[in-house]
């Protein structure tokens, strides 16, 4: 969680915060040991090691020594259940040394559908084949990974918001950008064992033709930029950066876990639905998509943004219709690829309950929990259906 700027309950309430580390540590509520939430009723449980013991004057790890993981109820449970006001959490040093590498990964000007994913099918294949050796984080001391698409690195470069990226636009006259980037810091107790675990990486990236970035952060390094002068290495964060500082100055986003073989299936639904839909797309200003992916506890997180102009709009109604159209439709098909939503709230679970995405019992063991330590629902109204008429229309 280095540098990250929000809050502790919140990255648990969330399961996530942002990508930093995560390829290394995972999820937080991972490194949960205990906490203490108020409920809805205004009762103050404790849970996890200390519910475990009264006695027990130390928080410390084994929430699952004496009986069921209570406190894995309030995890990622976005405050649907109750409100979190201590947490434990499993501890680490900083790595002693980290490495900072930035590669670019071939792809071809887009075209075809397949064209369009060529880096990105190629990208992950390599991380297919250092998974290989295991976890990433344990046997490649990734500290933080992610690839962003080509069309993302010539926004980004467009936006001039980033220092590395002004190196993108020098060689392209005129051409169409067609690499995507991938960043890595890798960590080791010792400088010699982080620069071991980078050529084992390089070694991977050479086989598909990657080249190098730049080694210092004017040269194009963007791990190293990352590291050294953003505060973090959160992969997201660049992304929301970007959408506020391009011409287009909006987004809507698409964050989901997923299984790395329904990436590509799902990648190719979402570029064919914006190729088969451009008068959609130019009704709704909106761009085409373009994507981030970094490993997350033997998955991937994907990041996906479509960036919507935001000036003056003359048929504003008739854009905005049009975009609640596309948000709809790319949901269902990152869902029905097996897409599983980092965001949770009222409008995102509402729509998975309607459009029957969850499993029917994992719904009602829910609502059964929510009535018990909610019974006056007064905890996110309407968030998982929650307390919502079956009938009523969500825009």
């Amino acid at each position: 969680m280095i540098h990250e700027p929000g809050t502790v309950g919140a990255g648990i309430a969330n399961n996530s915060v942002g990508g930093g580390g995560e390829p290394m540590f995972h999820n937080p509520g991972e490194h949960v040991v205990g906490m203490e939430v108020v409920l809805p009723t205004g009762e103050v449980v404790t849970l996890g090691s200390p519910g475990y013991n009264k006695y027990s004057k130390h928080w410390f790890g084994g929430r699952y020594l004496a009986g069921p993981d209570l406190a894995g109820l309030f995890i990622g449970d976005p405050g649907f259940l109750g409100i979190k006001t201590k947490i434990a959490l499993r501890i680490f040093p900083l790595p002693k040394a980290m490495i900072a590498k930035t590669v670019l990964v071939p792809g071809k000007a887009p075209g075809t559908v397949d064209d369009y994913l060529a880096s990105t099918e190629n990208y992950i294949k390599i991380s297919l084949e250092l998974e290989k050796d295991g976890d990433f984080g344990l046997s490649h001391g990734a500290f933080a990974m992610a690839y962003f698409d080509q069309l993302y690195v010539s926004y980004v470069g467009a936006t001039e918001i980033f220092e590395p990226f002004s190196r993108i636009w020098d060689p392209m006259e005129g051409e169409p950008w067609t690499e995507g980037m991938f960043c890595y810091i890798i960590a080791g107790d010792s400088e010699e064992e982080a620069l071991n675990r980078v050529r084992r990486i390089d070694k991977v990236c050479e086989k598909y033709g990657c080249r190098e970035f730049g080694e210092k952060i004017e040269d194009g390094n963007f791990a190293r930029w990352l590291l050294e002068k953003n505060g973090d290495v959160l992969y997201a964060h660049p992304l929301w950066m970007s959408a506020g500082a391009s011409p287009t100055r909006g987004a809507q986003w698409y964050i989901y876990d997923m299984a790395w073989v329904n990436v590509i299936p799902a990648l190719r639904a979402i570029v064919k639905h914006c190729l088969d839909n451009r008068e959609l797309y130019t009704r709704a200003r909106a761009t085409a998509p373009s994507w981030v992916l970094a490993p997350v506890g033997g998955g991937v997180k994907l990041a996906e943004a479509t960036h919507m102009r935001q000036e003056e709009i003359p048929r504003l109604e008739e854009a905005v219709k049009a975009q609640r159209r596309i948000w709809d439709d790319k949901h269902r098909i990152y869902l029905e690829h097996g897409g599983v939503p980092i965001w949770k709230g009222v409008l995102y679970t509402l729509k998975m309950v309607k459009w029957g995405i969850f499993d029917e019992s994992y719904l009602n063991l829910l609502r059964k929990i929510k009535e018990s330590l909610d019974p006056n629902g007064i905890l996110s109204p309407g968030q998982f259906g929650y307390g919502i008429p079956e009938d009523l229309e969500v825009w």
